[in-house]
């Protein structure tokens, strides 16, 4: 009778990296939420929090296999992944690269446009004075509407 006998051998030091590793990733996440000078390194000096996160990991996963590194950096990242999410849920701070505010400022200055066509075209086909001055001055006001529109589409 042929039995095989199975090991199990549990690697405290993988399990003791990849724990400082989540603490690291929780504590930088809340340090960079919480803190004056973590909220200036996220505005201002992104690249920086990125080194600096991916430099203690790289320390922390040290000198580990691909495996190793592999683990330390997922576990890491969970604390910055749900900041990351929470603040994007909150939706009070939109970001300006962002797509679906950039397609918003173009459908607003397409909209613009049209009301520019449409007003132009009235005062075309001639209305009586009172009616063509309030035109001309919601005509004036809807081009400063569709320039300001533009450049904060364009990042001015």
């Amino acid at each position: 009778m042929d039995v095989v006998l199975v090991s199990i051998s549990v690697d405290l030091a993988l399990i003791s990296r990849v724990l400082v590793a989540f603490f690291w990733g929780a504590t930088w996440a809340a340090f960079l939420q919480f803190n004056r000078q973590g909220q200036f390194l996220v505005e201002r000096r992104t690249w920086l929090t990125v080194v600096i996160g991916v430099g203690i990991d790289m320390l922390i996963a040290y000198p580990g296999d691909w495996w190793t590194v592999v683990l330390v950096i997922s576990f890491s990242s969970v604390g910055i992944i749900f900041r990351s999410l929470w603040n994007e849920s909150q939706g009070d701070n939109p970001n300006p690269r962002s797509h679906k505010l950039k397609y918003d400022l173009e459908d607003a200055a397409g909209l613009t446009l049209a009301v520019l066509d449409q007003l132009t075209a009235l005062l075309k086909n001639g209305l009586g004075s009172g009616h063509a001055a309030a035109v001309s001055e919601t005509l004036a006001l809807v081009h400063q509407i569709h320039d300001k529109i533009i450049d904060a589409r364009k990042g001015r």
